[in-house]
């Protein structure tokens, strides 16, 4: 089948290859390790993918990086970790966080310690935040703002369930507006 085989079957052999560079052009690489595969690097450590070109020319689709642990047996937890020193970015045209347990997803910029920072949600667009239960926005300052723009800029407190209700508790209460509304189809109460 033309192929070179490297073996060190003992029960403490190891195939070293030292080279001051190290290139492989194949159409498939393997690495299998019934133990663990380590990969380390004084420098750098790229894995990529370049878009697939057919024969006559024109382009395929783009090729994929998958990192997957799969099969996860008793005492080990089946994660992925990834670890950055300084930053991390992911770029992507679009990207979907999804969980398949009840453990649900967090995002946590170092709360509670001396290292916390802070945290930016932005969109160029829309942002939807939905709960299928509840959702619980909190902090020692809590702020809603609409700059209008392209919107109305308004801000909506929507209740609108049967026996659904808005509460507002505060010591202080001021409202600086052009005009205030209330409106009720039963009763207004003050």
């Amino acid at each position: 089948s033309g192929s070179i085989v490297l073996d060190a079957s003992g029960s403490s052999a190891s195939v070293d290859v030292t080279a001051q560079d190290l290139t492989s052009n194949t159409a498939k690489v393997s690495l299998t390790g019934s133990d663990a595969i380590q990969m380390q690097s004084s420098g750098s450590v790229g894995i990529s993918t370049s878009v697939e070109s057919a024969k006559d020319g024109t382009t395929g689709e783009a090729g994929s990086v998958m990192l997957s642990v799969a099969n996860a047996g008793e005492g080990q937890d089946g994660s992925v970790v990834i670890e950055a020193g300084q930053g991390l970015v992911a770029t992507a045209a679009a990207a979907t966080l999804q969980t398949t347990s009840n453990a649900g997803i967090t995002l946590d910029a170092g709360s509670g310690t001396a290292d916390s920072g802070s945290m930016s949600l932005s969109s160029g667009q829309d942002i939807d935040l939905s709960a299928g239960n509840s959702a619980s926005p909190n902090g020692g300052h809590l702020r809603l703002s609409s700059q209008g723009g392209d919107a109305s800029g308004s801000i909506v407190l929507d209740a609108s369930g049967s026996s659904a209700s808005v509460d507002v508790t505060a010591q202080d209460l001021t409202s600086n507006t052009a005009k205030v509304s209330l409106t009720g189809s039963d009763a207004i109460q003050m």
